[in-house]
């Protein structure tokens, strides 16, 4: 068994509902922005391409260019997207979690039909590379902290699973 509720399952997701309410108070406090471009970044954020966004508010698509380029707006644009990939990538990462327990308990389950088990074992396989060019990725990251602090002993930007900055070379390391 997996152990969990759905409600506990549904936490990571009530979490991103919860930032993009917070998102929406922010946006009304915001003075130096008018209605449309409020409207403009909301879309932008959610993913929407500039024409569309552009055809949806009546403006023109230079309009969303020139938007583009105020810095309060860019910066409002970088706050927003940059906290929700946040929280979207702690519910990927628990969400993936999950996916990995129910996997092996699908693969060690004998009683479930072999064609199940077998796509369960493709699966995984299939998302192998992915998860290994990620890991290759964290290891060059660690490796250029590395030749940094040889070089020129500047610290390099490793952190731990909590976000606190460390020496590097140890379980749990996350290097941006």
């Amino acid at each position: 068994m997996l152990g969990g509720s759905l409600e506990e399952s549904l936490q990571p997701l009530a979490n991103v509902m919860k930032c993009w309410v917070m998102w929406g108070a922010d946006m009304k406090n915001e003075k130096s922005l008018k209605p449309v471009q409020l409207s403009a970044l909301k879309l932008i954020a959610m993913g929407t391409p500039d024409y569309q966004v552009a055809e949806r508010l009546d403006v023109s698509a230079m309009t969303i260019y020139r938007w583009r380029r105020l810095p309060e707006f860019e910066a409002k644009l970088n706050a927003v997207t940059s906290s929700g990939l946040e929280e979207i990538s702690k519910t990927l990462n628990a969400t993936a979690l999950t996916a990995v327990e129910t996997l092996q308990e699908i693969l060690c389950d004998l009683s479930q039909p072999v064609p199940i088990r077998m796509r369960a074992a493709l699966g995984v396989l299939g998302a192998m590379p992915a998860v290994n060019g990620a890991l290759e990725k964290g290891l060059r990251h660690r490796a250029a902290d590395f030749d940094l602090t040889q070089r020129f002993g500047v610290q390099g930007y490793t952190y731990d699973s909590s976000g606190n900055t460390c020496g590097g070379g140890g379980e749990g390391i996350v290097t941006v």
